[in-house]
């Protein structure tokens, strides 16, 4: 396990329920460090495609995601054959519930 710290290059994509501990990580820790926060929809997180979408359009190079919603926007983007998508995004950082070995 390393430590991860959002530096001022990175995009960080906002779309957990402020009612969750990441929240605090997606939005204190990027903007206490410098970095870019995407805010995704309201409702984004339901929609994998404004999901992809947003992350392409503002280019997020940093995203935090549980690993169901991971296997649902990944499982989406190859079947829109959009898997470019997601170039930009240089970290990922999943937890939260037990992951499905790939």
């Amino acid at each position: 396990m390393r430590s991860f710290v959002v530096q001022r290059t990175h995009v960080v994509l906002h779309h957990s329920s402020v009612t969750f501990d990441t929240h605090l990580e997606e939005t204190l820790g990027t903007c206490m460090n410098g970095g870019t926060l995407a805010v995704l929809h309201r409702d984004g997180h339901l929609d994998m495609a404004m999901f992809s979408t947003t992350i392409r359009d503002k280019q997020v190079t940093t995203l935090g995601i549980v690993p169901s919603q991971l296997t649902n926007l990944t499982t989406f983007v190859q079947s829109a054959k959009d898997v470019d998508c997601l170039k930009t995004l240089e970290y990922l950082i999943f937890g939260g519930e037990h992951a499905q070995q790939f």
